[in-house]
């Protein structure tokens, strides 16, 4: 008898640490603002379902999250959610297409409150970059202004790829681009602006440029406003590489030039000289305006190491201070996004996202703009369920002044012979005014975080009284134990959909 008891306690211990652990393990793996967005991508452009960086695809305005990417189709679509982001629409499709998303981006202007958009159209013969505006309503959709208005025709011996869109000060649009001929990975960098703001595009015949190098690869582009004073409109920041001694040599720069109403482009200056970044990933870059001020991330190439490089207005890329070190580990330095958000009402802070490595997702922040401050120590965001089997594709950051701040990523799920097999998105956000620093509502925080650990104990408790219960026939203990398993259940589904 009394081994049947022995043997009857073990099952009921072994079934309930079999029932707590994965529920304890899935309420702590992930932060509680990290939603599913779009699961199971097998299209073959799918793989680029997000913008990578420097680019955005994601803003949040009428008290709702947006996000732009590419469904499974591959088509041009969006959705947004309620302030909790915890709600998504349906996805609505902007244009049935066929696209990666290096080919598309999005720009928010929170002043006027209408969204830009700019793309590549490869339906067009020859194909196009085109543009849109629209207007966000609080119902989750979006009224557009206009069709899609044609910014440029590819020439026909290239192909347009890597297109991004800002909108300055005053509220025009500017997009620029990168043409190739996909043979010898030749890029021409273009950029054109619009001197109306009503959702049609008229070109700025002044602002229009081509930059073209001969022997150097342009990568990625972005563009990055700055505020009027005195002229300065818009900086464009691009890495290319050295191609003459062949590809992936590690002669990487980061360029820049801005644009003056008084004096037209400056001259190229380096914000990171040849050879200083990254030549396996030379996008690994993005910017971000404080008024004036722009910064710049990068990651360097010998070892991966994320810096971040400041210029004041009073300043070129070639009188502004060196570069600062932010992380030395060649790893954690991996794919850097740059965004503001407001504080507490106190002022700007700058926030740095970045992968840790190529399962997990990580942030620090840098107080109220402060050139010669530090950086916080880093906050983990999210880590991949099986580290074998995904990897983090791409991520972006919203580029917008306000909170809450909106970072989404894409996920690569592989098969067992280690090929792609479907991909997901997922979306995350940021707070600086409740509560400071933080998820945004903060619907987790260390209290719901104690029951999350709680509750799967009560589910335990609740096996070992049934178990307990029926060993020794007393019915009513076991049947209590039932209802505590099935409230500690209930409890930690509840707190779950609630994160």
């Amino acid at each position: 008898m009394r081994k049947k008891q022995i043997l009857v306690a073990s099952l009921v211990v072994i079934l309930s640490l079999l029932v707590a652990i994965p529920v304890m393990a899935s309420a702590l793996s992930s932060p509680a603002n990290v939603k599913t967005i779009n699961n199971g991508m097998t299209a073959a452009g799918s793989t680029y379902g997000v913008c990578p960086e420097p680019y955005t695809n994601t803003f949040y305005a009428l008290d709702r999250h947006w996000l732009f990417f590419l469904d499974e189709d591959s088509n041009f679509v969006y959705t947004s959610s309620d302030v909790s982001g915890r709600t998504w629409t349906e996805h609505i499709i902007v244009a049935v297409t066929d696209l990666y998303a290096v080919e598309f981006s999005v720009w928010y202007d929170a002043t006027r409150g209408v969204v830009h958009y700019a793309r590549h159209d490869m339906d067009a013969t020859p194909d196009e970059v085109v543009y849109r505006m629209g207007t966000p309503n609080t119902n989750g959709t979006i009224t557009w202004a206009a069709a899609e208005q044609t910014v440029a025709t590819t020439p026909a011996d290239l192909i347009t790829w890597r297109t991004t869109i800002a909108v300055d000060e005053d509220g025009y649009p500017w997009v620029a681009w990168i043409d190739t001929n996909d043979v010898d990975a030749y890029g021409i960098v273009y950029v054109e602006a619009s001197s109306t703001r009503d959702g049609t595009w008229t070109q700025v015949v002044a602002v229009s440029d081509e930059i073209d190098v001969a022997d150097f690869h342009a990568w990625f582009v972005q563009l990055c406003p700055i505020e009027a004073t005195p002229g300065n409109l818009m900086e464009i920041i691009w890495s290319y590489e050295d191609q003459t001694g062949g590809p992936d040599d590690g002669k990487v720069a980061l360029e820049a030039r801005r644009y003056n109403t008084g004096t037209d482009w400056t001259i190229t200056e380096h914000v990171a000289a040849l050879g200083d970044m990254a030549a396996v990933a030379p996008h690994f870059f993005d910017s971000y305006d404080v008024g004036t001020t722009v910064w710049v991330a990068y990651t360097e190439a010998a070892t991966g190491d994320l810096y971040v490089r400041v210029r004041t207005a009073a300043q070129t890329w070639t009188t502004a201070d060196a570069a600062s070190l932010i992380l030395d580990d060649a790893e954690i330095g991996y794919a850097p996004t740059l965004a503001g958000y407001r504080a507490n009402g106190a002022g700007e802070d700058i926030i740095l996202i970045y992968g840790q490595d190529i399962t997990s997702l990580g942030y620090c922040v840098h107080s109220q703009g402060d050139l010669v401050g530090a950086w916080s120590a880093t906050q983990h965001i999210w880590t991949v369920s099986d580290a074998e089997a995904d990897y983090i594709t791409r991520h972006n950051v919203a580029y917008q002044y306000g909170s809450p701040v909106g970072f989404t990523w894409q996920v690569t799920h592989l098969d067992e012979e280690d090929d792609p097999e479907y991909d997901t998105v997922y979306y995350w956000w940021i707070d600086g005014e409740n509560g400071g620093l933080g998820y945004y509502p903060t619907p987790t925080g260390s209290g719901n975080t104690l029951l999350q650990i709680i509750m799967p104990i009560i589910i335990a408790i609740g096996i070992i009284m049934t178990g307990l219960g029926a060993w020794r026939g007393n019915m009513r203990v076991a049947f209590i134990g039932v209802a505590v398993g099935l409230v500690g259940f209930v409890l930690i589904q509840a707190l779950l959909q609630l994160t």
